[in-house]
């Protein structure tokens, strides 16, 4: 499709629409939009589903971008064709169905028998899709594990890991109070980063941890993820000794809605139950999921075979448990070696699922090595680097004086930090503010969302605008740049915005701000 063509389309298509307002239950007035039957305007997005499908773009929901559906089936089939994928087929060599898939022995018979306390509502595969990562240049694949055989399963296991990992974050805690190295480096958001940053960091070094949920191993194998889940639970019931993980469940919505340490689960209500998780059962419906991650694709199917499956609910907790595994041991192996010299530069290490940050005066490449022999009387491994990468996202580095680099600016997460003279400064990091094409982030003022929730958007982004700078003048910069984008861009009243931004800014309390937050008046 031209450019010219597709502008014209655009063209028709905005020409239908038909914007009124109307207010609904609640009183506030909302913008809604209809599409009038139009012959032209039908025919032209007839002709054009036929060959392109219209998909968000990665790190900018809002923007929408035009895709090949031919060029897209190629590149599903060629990540299914690859090591990580197997297709599901009977021994005499025919394809199975969804169908056939979903009732082999290993599959909805054995969750059922398993977990008698739930209904599956929904006898379905997940299925293979992608949103494009325009700032990388690549796909992310994800299996849509919404509304599938897997769905209530994948939602116990995260809130059973999740309230293991709290578990394990004490056991550090106590470990860590003789030396101050940190073994649980894990952290849940940017937040937890910013407040627990050291007054004075003398090096950075950021990395993203690649290849992590392609190439992990699921099977039973060494490095493989399931020795770090039956670390985990062993190592969090052995603290909690006689009772079992308690999860108390919603029936009507299908979803956990509290995870407790128990000694016995108390009786069922009338809408939720409970169910008991010790340390066998929780186990081996971890290593059932990992191991039964089938995904459709067409009227086929396909076993994930190496990594993990991304689109289950506890995929992301998975990979914080794999990592941190490591992270815990790499921690013990140099209190074991006693080498405190080393042990002092991994006080301040985070790493959010998969991005890494480490503030210390020492040579990374001394532990991401992938040459290093990993043995247990040496101190300069951390992770399995035959099976992961280290990418580095450091920007600048210090002048060499030495044959070692020292990071001085790097990006992480949402934020980029600085180390200068006497401490370090922030700001924001914008990562789709480098991509070739105009982003939008929020939606139009103009929309069919109630003026009281859009009104919220402003209000949710003052926060983390705040919190990722060091100082109130760049932040009263950030903010004025929002506000001209919601304004300017997004058709929102400008006294309004400003409004809600200063009453909040006033209202506000903002525990661990580098500045005094009431400096800033938009």
């Amino acid at each position: 499709l031209k450019t010219s063509g597709l502008r014209h389309l655009l063209r028709i298509a905005k020409s239908q629409y038909d914007f009124h307002s109307v207010r609904n239950t609640g009183g506030h007035r909302v913008q809604t939009a209809s599409l009038m039957d139009s012959y032209e305007v039908q025919d032209h997005l007839s002709h054009l589903a036929t060959f392109a499908f219209w998909s968000g773009v990665d790190k900018a929901a809002c923007t929408w971008m035009l895709r090949c559906t031919r060029h897209e089936r190629l590149q599903a089939l060629s990540r299914l064709s690859g090591d990580e994928f197997s297709p599901a087929v009977f021994e005499c060599g025919t394809h199975m169905q969804e169908s056939d898939v979903v009732n082999l022995p290993e599959m909805l018979p054995w969750l059922e028998k398993h977990l008698p306390e739930l209904e599956i509502s929904y006898p379905r595969l997940p299925y293979l899709f992608s949103l494009f990562k325009a700032h990388k240049g690549c796909h992310r694949w994800l299996a849509n594990a919404h509304n599938c055989v897997f769905s209530e399963a994948a939602m116990l296991v995260q809130c059973t890991t999740e309230a293991a990992l709290d578990v394990l974050r004490t056991i550090c805690g106590r470990l860590d109070t003789q030396d101050g190295a940190c073994s649980f480096p894990a952290v849940s958001s940017m937040y937890e980063v910013l407040l627990n940053l050291p007054s004075t960091p003398s090096a950075a070094f950021a990395a993203d941890i690649t290849k992590c949920f392609e190439a992990i191993p699921t099977g039973d194998v060494p490095h493989s993820l399931q020795g770090a889940v039956r670390w985990i639970f062993n190592t969090t019931f052995g603290e909690n000794e006689g009772k079992v993980l308690c999860v108390k469940w919603s029936v009507s919505n299908m979803k956990p809605l509290l995870t407790r340490w128990k000694v016995q689960c108390p009786p069922d209500g009338e809408d939720y139950v409970y169910i008991s998780f010790d340390q066998d059962r929780i186990v081996s419906l971890s290593i059932w999921l990992m191991t039964s991650a089938y995904c459709a694709f067409g009227d086929r199917v396909w076993l994930q075979i190496l990594g993990i499956a991304m689109g289950f609910a506890c995929s992301p907790v998975w990979c914080t448990v794999y990592l941190l595994f490591y992270e815990f041991h790499f921690i013990q192996r140099l209190r074991s070696l006693e080498l405190p010299q080393l042990l002092v530069h991994f006080s301040d290490w985070f790493r959010y699922i998969d991005d890494l940050l480490w503030l210390a005066g020492i040579p990374h490449y001394f532990f991401f090595n992938p040459s290093s022999p990993m043995l247990d009387d040496n101190p300069f491994w951390i992770y399995p680097l035959h099976i992961l990468e280290i990418k580095p996202e450091v920007q600048e580095w210090f002048p060499a004086t030495s044959p070692w680099l020292f990071g001085k600016k790097v990006n992480y997460l949402s934020f980029t930090l600085e180390i200068v003279p006497g401490g370090f400064t922030l700001k924001r990091y914008i990562k789709r503010a480098e991509l070739p094409f105009k982003t939008v982030q929020f939606l139009q003022y103009r929309s069919n969302r109630s003026v009281a929730s859009l009104y919220g958007t402003p209000k949710s982004q003052l926060v983390p605008y705040l919190y990722v700078h060091s100082d109130s003048a760049s932040a009263r910069v950030t903010l004025a740049d929002l506000v001209d984008i919601l304004v300017n861009h997004q058709g929102y009243p400008s006294a309004r915005v400003l409004r809600v931004l200063n009453e909040a800014i006033g209202a506000g309390q903002f525990p661990g701000l580098l500045y005094d937050h009431t400096e800033i008046e938009l």
